[in-house]
């Protein structure tokens, strides 16, 4: 009896964590067009497993410092000085079944709502090029990827508002790519 109970016992606290990281993974997949996917996932951060950096000075009268870095380098995705909350994992582009890894690194709180936040261009034959906004607000940021021979190597990471902004169609070149048949209407799951 003594035996059983130690064994249940042991068992749920082995699986309590598994289940607490099986549900703390996010990911959301985006049909930018027909046999183009794009699929990004998230998990939390844990500030306790990494070295935050903070700024000399404080950012407000209340004394309080900015996280300036992570593990030593500059991150995107600051929201008012805290630590992140969500890093980005992984991200994935399946170009009519041939897939792609992303660099995902020093990407963290990811605001991704539709494929109205990606922008796919075929460069040639097999050269893609996409274009990711990853917020519209503040802790916003944007990211480049060039895909050729089989590999792929992101260009651009920042958080320069100028740069961001010119990375979508506008209005009215998403109209002209909508008739022309460029954008799909949205498309995209949640696992």
């Amino acid at each position: 009896m003594k035996r059983a109970t130690l064994l249940v016992l042991v068992g749920v606290l082995f699986l309590v964590p598994l289940q607490l990281s099986a549900a703390d993974e996010k990911t959301v997949t985006v049909e930018i067009e027909k046999g183009v996917l794009f699929k990004i996932t998230t998990e939390s951060f844990v500030p306790e497993k990494h070295k935050l950096t903070y700024s000399d000075t404080p950012a407000n009268d209340e004394g309080r410092r900015c996280v300036i870095a992570i593990d030593g380098f500059p991150f995107f995705g600051d929201v008012g000085c805290c630590p992140p909350e969500i890093k980005v994992k992984s991200i994935a582009l399946t170009i009519h079944g041939k897939n792609y890894t992303l660099d995902s690194s020093f990407m963290y709180n990811p605001l991704f709502r539709s494929h109205r936040y990606v922008h796919f261009v075929r460069k040639g034959e097999n050269i893609f090029m996409i274009r990711a906004n990853f917020s519209d607000g503040g802790g916003s940021y944007c990211a480049e990827w060039y895909i050729g021979n089989g590999k792929s190597a992101r260009t651009i990471l920042t958080d320069d508002e100028g740069l961001c902004g010119g990375f979508l169609p506008d209005e009215k070149e998403q109209k002209k790519e909508k008739k022309d048949g460029v954008i799909p209407p949205p498309r995209h799951s949640e696992e």
